[in-house]
């Protein structure tokens, strides 16, 4: 199936194709996995910021189920990305789409792990996760790529973990001139 042809004829617009791609919902199974995977029959052990141990492990799977829902093919993966070069307006979209999607992702860590929606944790939790998840799908989407989605998330993942395991900031760290 040509992107550029037939496939647009079933939405209003090709941001709609696009978008709807990228902003389905989430797998029902998947997403009650997620959300009850750390409630407070689950014997999951909470950090010293109230998340829970297993929040990156579920986190992953989650979005690993959304990627395969999604059931997009290489070849409809590289006629994406052609379209998506010759009008630059869908790149814009699919950046729209990521902001709202890491909001969402952040409502539901806050419930997963029973904090405010607003809390600073579950906010930089979605939001690395979601840094993380974007440049996977930037290396996923990419005419070279030869890896599975899944692969390069974990790596991503992986990497990001390694850099602040091993990077300490002190507790008394102020910026000069502030206490």
């Amino acid at each position: 199936m040509c992107l550029d042809g037939h496939f647009f004829n079933y939405f209003p617009s090709k941001e709609d194709a696009i978008i709807g791609y990228l902003l389905d919902e989430f797998p029902a199974d998947a997403l009650e996995k997620f959300l009850h995977g750390a409630g407070p029959d689950s014997g999951v052990e909470r950090g010293s910021l109230g998340l829970s141990t297993t929040l990156l492990r579920d986190l992953f799977r989650l979005a690993n189920a959304m990627v395969e829902e999604l059931n997009i093919s290489k070849e409809h993966l590289q006629e994406l990305a052609i379209v998506m070069k010759r009008e630059p307006q869908l790149m814009l979209k699919v950046i729209g789409s990521a902001e709202y999607r890491e909001r969402e992702f952040a409502g539901l860590i806050a419930q997963r792990e029973n904090l405010a929606v607003d809390d600073p944790a579950t906010n930089m939790a979605a939001a690395i996760f979601g840094t993380c998840s974007q440049r996977a799908g930037q290396l996923f989407f990419s005419e070279a790529n030869t890896l599975p989605f899944q692969e390069i998330l974990a790596n991503n993942l992986h990497m990001a973990q390694q850099i602040f395991n091993f990077s300490t900031l002190p507790a008394d760290l102020s910026i000069e001139g502030t206490p």
